[in-house]
């Protein structure tokens, strides 16, 4: 219990009417003497908030640390899929994807099942005089179950044949959890732009790569 600016706060742990468990935090006056801090307290507290086992407490701190952890799983997975692009490991990144996964690059690419996306991505490590670094960043997961979905945006460098090029865009993933951890079930990537470094990202043409332009 603590004094601030004439009130003082008291934290209550208590069920919420929607089923979730938080700390709520009653200020109260400081001249109320203990009993009618409680309950002054007490009355905030619908009928179904007042009473909360401590096996209610452990369950509800369970779930928030299980959801957490899968946040965290699905995060490292999106991590894993550029650190595979980055350090050339295109072999491994087949295994980051269900059986029946879709991986759709935007206008350039769109792989169905764990067969073409491995043979898609072995053949981007093949192509000749090829560089890329991708930085991902604000990945949003949410998750429900065994489930998922994503958003994450994405900054890289892309060079071919000596031409240097500027690519930015945003990753939208559906994320499924198997025995062995969370898979790709679909990612989806949109490209803002996809532009020589000379050329930038403000004229009328956005996308400069693909078979028109004879670069992949």
């Amino acid at each position: 219990m603590c004094c601030k600016r004439g009130s003082l706060v008291l934290p209550l742990y208590a069920e919420g009417s929607d089923g979730d468990q938080s700390w709520l935090t009653i200020f109260v006056r400081r001249t109320a003497s203990p009993s009618a801090l409680m309950l002054s307290c007490w009355a905030k507290l619908s009928a179904k908030d007042r009473y909360v086992t401590d096996d209610t407490r452990i369950a509800a701190l369970e779930r928030r640390l299980s959801l957490l952890e899968h946040k965290d799983a699905l995060r490292s997975l999106r991590d894993a899929y550029h650190a595979c692009i980055n350090d050339g490991r295109y072999a491994e990144i087949a295994d980051l994807c269900t059986d029946d996964a879709v991986v759709r690059l935007g206008y350039l690419a769109r792989y169905q099942g764990r067969a073409q996306i491995d043979a898609g991505f072995r053949g981007m490590g093949a192509r000749e005089r090829f560089f890329i670094k991708q930085y991902i960043h604000s990945h949003q997961v949410t998750v429900s179950g065994d489930t998922g979905t994503g958003v994450s945006y994405l900054e890289a460098r892309y060079g071919r044949f000596g031409v240097s090029y500027l690519v930015s865009g945003c990753y939208r993933d559906k994320y499924i959890r198997k025995a062995d951890g969370w898979r790709f079930q679909e990612m989806d990537i949109d490209f803002y732009y996809t532009v020589p470094a000379g050329a930038g990202w403000t004229g009328d043409e956005m996308h400069y790569l693909g078979p028109a332009f004879g670069r992949n």
